[in-house]
């Protein structure tokens, strides 16, 4: 067991469609807190969440099976791909919103360290959260989806860009956009002193 532990995941693709049961088990309790997880920062509701879970593996299970599956070298991004897809469906079908906190129901203003990777200087922090989740709330759907994966569900931009099938480039400029954006609705505009209307 412990060398199925070890054992990196294109290995145990290939032991489990030679019949070891034990390799998919493994698989599963390896990436299932991240494919949850992803699923859950959309819809979040846990038990949809599950679901999701259980949906995300069968749907790879039965790719394997009929000897689809061709991301050996890249299987977490291809199953949170597979979640986040499943989820984003869900969503739409029942004319839902997601909810602007983080996985484990904290606040995102306590996550969105925005100063960290960009510019933000005038930001102000006494903002209040609720004003925050509504300009969140206010981004475009494919800016605001590179916000929450970047800083709710901890993925790399590359994870981000495998798992939507996006250029890497095309990521980094849509998180730019996002907190141009969020810089745009939250930074009062300040008035400039016009002479020509209040003169000295």
């Amino acid at each position: 067991m412990n060398t199925l532990k070890a054992s990196a995941d294109c290995d145990l693709i290939e032991s489990f469609l030679s019949g070891n049961q034990k390799c998919f088990e493994t698989i599963v309790r390896r990436h299932q807190s991240r494919v949850y997880s992803t699923a859950m920062l959309v819809v979040r509701d846990k038990y949809v969440a599950e679901d999701i879970l259980q949906e995300t593996f069968l749907k790879f299970f039965k790719v394997l099976m009929e000897g689809k599956y061709t991301h050996q070298d890249k299987l977490l991004p291809y199953l949170l791909r597979v979640s986040h897809n499943l989820a984003v469906d869900y969503l739409r079908k029942y004319s839902r919103t997601p909810v602007i906190t983080s996985v484990n129901g904290k606040e995102i203003f306590n996550f969105l360290n925005i100063g960290e990777e960009f510019s933000f200087d005038s930001f102000d922090r006494d903002i209040e959260k609720e004003r925050l989740k509504w300009a969140i709330s206010k981004l475009p759907e494919k800016h605001r989806e590179i916000l929450l994966l970047r800083y709710f569900a901890d993925m790399s931009y590359k994870e981000i860009s495998e798992m939507l099938g996006l250029n890497l480039n095309t990521c980094l400029g849509r998180m730019r956009y996002a907190i141009k954006n969020l810089k745009k609705y939250l930074v009062p505009k300040v008035k400039r002193y016009d002479q020509n209307l209040y003169p000295k």
